[in-house]
């Protein structure tokens, strides 16, 4: 009976060592994310939706998201792509597009969208009167890629395309 009780003993002083460790530590040193975190604008509810071919970004959201410990800001247009100061704002009859499709990495979970290889290239695109539009939702593949492309605006069907893949899904 002793031996119970000493280990039941000793069982609740360890838990009670490491729930004061981590009400401490969640308290002081990461009370930064823990705030970012529990701001609705950080998480991700607000930024997916459903859809018939299985998810996609919501159209028309800014928010500051959460991705580790970075906070980065995170944009949407009326399509619901990812946007930001390079992007097209409307879709032009004759103007070249150039539609980057993928997972997170288009996406760019965790960075601005400037600093996105699709940003990179709008930016360098929005020069030469081009538009690069960045279809990148994470956790996409080509299945649902192929289910969703009948989703596009009327004007894109008469204009020239140009459609990258890019996909960090191994199989």
């Amino acid at each position: 009976m002793k031996k119970v009780l000493r280990l039941a003993g000793q069982v609740l002083v360890i838990a009670a060592i490491t729930l004061a460790l981590d009400y401490i530590l969640t308290a002081t040193l990461f009370s930064s994310l823990k705030q970012a975190m529990s701001d609705p604008e950080a998480r991700n509810e607000r930024v997916y939706v459903a859809a018939p071919y299985h998810h996609d970004l919501a159209p028309d959201v800014k928010a500051t998201r959460v991705w580790g410990n970075i906070l980065y800001s995170w944009q949407t247009d009326r399509f619901g792509f990812r946007t930001g100061d390079c992007a097209p704002r409307t879709p032009e009859k004759g103007r070249e597009n150039i539609f980057v499709i993928g997972d997170s990495f288009t996406e760019a979970l965790g960075s601005s969208y400037e600093q996105s290889f699709p940003g990179l290239m709008a930016c360098e695109a929005a020069r030469q009167g081009k538009a690069v539009w960045n279809l990148g939702v994470a956790s996409y593949s080509p299945a649902i890629y192929h289910r969703r492309s009948g989703r596009r605006p009327s004007d894109w069907k008469s204009s020239p395309r140009i459609s990258l893949f890019s996909s960090t899904c191994r199989t």
